[in-house]
């Protein structure tokens, strides 16, 4: 899952860090910070809609991916995805099936306004 969900998480943040304003990183340096402060001060906190982003984008596949999970680990795993599978394929409980699946519409949907807010504070918009 990390090999097919890598590039989800790394091409955000290598936009964002293309984007980086390279002035207040040197400024920061010049000013007396260490390299590690320089990039928890600095890098860091102009790189958060790019971190919330790759948490997004691989939060939503992953959360629903239920077949990697079942053919690697011999279904000794399980994520909400198969777990919702399951509740639905022994269809004696289909309610409780439908209530993962509310809560993981749920989680998804809190995550997308997660991204949203951010988004929101590196355009400048109100």
């Amino acid at each position: 899952m990390v090999y097919n969900y890598l590039p989800f998480a790394i091409l955000p943040l290598y936009n964002t860090m293309l984007k980086l304003d390279k002035n207040q990183i040197e400024a920061a340096a010049d000013l007396g910070a260490s390299p590690v402060q320089v990039f928890i001060k600095t890098v860091v906190p102009m790189t958060i809609p790019g971190i919330v982003s790759a948490a997004t984008m691989t939060f939503m596949p992953t959360m629903s991916s239920y077949v990697i999970t079942d053919a690697l680990s011999n279904r000794t795993i399980t994520l909400i995805g198969g777990l919702i599978e399951t509740t639905f394929l022994k269809n004696t409980q289909p309610h409780i099936g439908s209530v993962y699946a509310i809560i993981m519409l749920v989680l998804i949907g809190v995550s997308a306004v997660f991204e949203n807010v951010f988004s929101e504070k590196k355009g400048g918009r109100k």
